[in-house]
């Protein structure tokens, strides 16, 4: 890509910590993903709409690559990226989205395992789009009670309710989404489509993007897991009724397990001493998120 050779040619500066990454190079790759994407649409289906499609996606992976690197301020990034598949790396039954930001609309770009893609196009704009997605993020960020519900079905409306037929023909099992801007501060399980949130449906996977990291599924062969929970009320927080059984459910997947449930110093230390497990926490959700994390060797 002609963009990737000058790139390192243009100055970015980095007044009072702050990367003027996204004024001044940013928008290059943002402007050729525009024009690819509108010559796609306006080729209507035809054989060549697939190459420019293919091009737009790479094009917006280059650029979550520039930013991770600009972020780092460290080249090094360029040999991980070569080990990068893409979204034919991914197993079966998942599709990989990427909805893309444009001053003008909503792009939707749907690739499957096979090579087959879908383009989408909504009709709001950035502005909007960033307004509904802040409010959302405030209402989450309200414990308690369920009032970010009508936003979370607008923002469902947007960006899954035009997929759902060929999610549903795929019969889709995983759902991998690589957001952009103002759409990564969001989690998208709890987009809501009415009755159902996202992850009720699919495993849904949030990725910087697919180039960077080879995306493997994690091997379940002989597979090592510390379990931990709090299920009961501390420090004025409500319980949490289904961690034991989320805990349990969870032991019955990694056989070679570890459970602790209200014992936070119990887990601490056998996190310690647990060498390549999965961990897995289920706490209060305004003092940790849940996680499945793969963990190296004790220091």
């Amino acid at each position: 890509m002609a963009l990737q050779t000058v790139r390192p040619d243009i100055p970015v500066d980095y007044a009072d910590g702050r990367s003027s990454f996204r004024e001044t190079i940013g928008p290059l790759y943002l402007e050729l993903t525009d024009l690819l994407l509108q010559e796609a649409a306006g080729r209507n289906g035809q054989p060549q709409t697939a190459p420019l499609l293919l091009e737009a996606r790479t094009t917006m992976e280059a650029l979550k690559t520039a930013e991770v690197r600009d972020y780092f301020r460290d080249p090094c990034l360029a040999p991980l990226q070569a080990h990068g598949t893409g979204a034919s790396g991914t197993p079966g039954r998942t599709a990989t989205l990427y909805p893309i930001i444009l001053g003008d609309r909503l792009e939707l770009l749907l690739a499957f395992t096979d090579g087959r893609q879908l383009q989408v196009i909504t009709r709001i704009d950035e502005a909007s789009l960033g307004a509904m997605v802040r409010q959302l993020r405030r209402e989450l960020e309200t414990v308690g009670t369920r009032e970010f519900l009508p936003s979370s079905q607008r923002l469902y409306d947007l960006v899954l309710r035009p997929l759902e037929p060929e999610l549903a023909a795929r019969q889709v099992e995983t759902l991998i989404v690589v957001p952009d801007g103002v759409l990564r501060s969001i989690p998208f399980g709890a987009l809501h489509d009415g009755r159902h949130f996202l992850t009720e449906r699919y495993a849904v996977a949030t990725e910087l993007g697919l180039t960077l990291f080879d995306p493997k599924p994690i091997a379940r062969q002989q597979l090592r897991a510390l379990l931990s929970g709090l299920s009961k009320s501390v420090q004025d927080y409500p319980p949490l009724p289904f961690v034991t059984d989320e805990i349990r459910s969870l032991s019955h997947i990694a056989r070679d397990n570890t459970v602790l449930t209200d014992n936070s110093s119990a887990a601490c230390a056998s996190s310690r001493r647990c060498r390549g497990c999965l961990i897995r926490s289920s706490t209060s959700p305004r003092t940790a998120n849940s996680a499945a994390i793969p963990t190296g060797p004790s220091s």
